[in-house]
């Protein structure tokens, strides 16, 4: 598990045909885009600050996706705040599904440095998570996992205390894993393995 991948641990209805119809040989192919970063400011016409165009994600970007046999999209979080944003953003298409999670790097400043800062945060995702997965629009826990690749934004230790504290929030819910893997050995395999007992996505 070295190289940079991001994958989901099982399916869910997010990644299921919506009917039977679709596996016809007269029928296009839809496609699901499990990844996709819809809350990146550029969306908003924003690119490094400065506004160049309007907002066009849903008057041009989503409308162009849905033309081109885009069934259904996975919205990714990598903060608590985009996690809100994610669902918030998906329950405006009954084709948007999102995720909710803390991206590695951004542990530290998502987690803190305190056990209280910790346990704070971990339910700001539970509460987000709960709501979204009522109608089915939360579909993963994720972005999670590890990022040795760039560490000046978040050290190892703290990578690793996000992810476990995100992996024992698994235990209590029942979403497929969005996992971040870049330049990590075998560490998130090893923490993997030993989360595989309590969290039923992993075994």
């Amino acid at each position: 598990m070295s190289s940079s991948t991001t994958t989901a641990s099982a399916t869910n209805d997010a990644t299921e045909p919506k009917n039977e119809a679709n596996n016809d040989d007269d029928e296009p192919l839809l496609l699901v885009d499990a990844g996709t970063n819809l809350l990146d400011p550029m969306y908003t016409g924003s690119y490094r600050g400065k506004s160049h165009h309007p907002a066009d994600l849903h008057s041009e970007v989503l409308p162009r996706a849905w033309n081109n046999h885009i069934d259904k999209i996975v919205v990714l979080a990598g903060t608590i705040d985009e996690s809100q944003e994610a669902l918030e953003l998906s329950k405006t298409d009954a084709r948007l599904f999102s995720t909710v999670g803390v991206h590695p790097t951004r542990c530290t400043q998502e987690f803190g440095s305190t056990q209280e800062e910790l346990k704070i945060a971990i339910a700001r995702l539970k509460d987000i998570a709960t709501e979204g997965m009522k109608d089915g629009t939360v579909v993963a826990l994720g972005e999670l996992g590890l990022d040795y690749a760039r560490t000046q934004f978040c050290d190892i230790d703290s990578q690793k205390r996000g992810l476990s504290a995100q992996l024992s929030l698994a235990t209590e819910l029942s979403l497929p894993l969005y996992l971040h893997n870049r330049d990590t050995g075998d560490d998130l395999l090893d923490i993997l393995k030993d989360y595989q007992k309590d969290v039923p996505q992993l075994r």
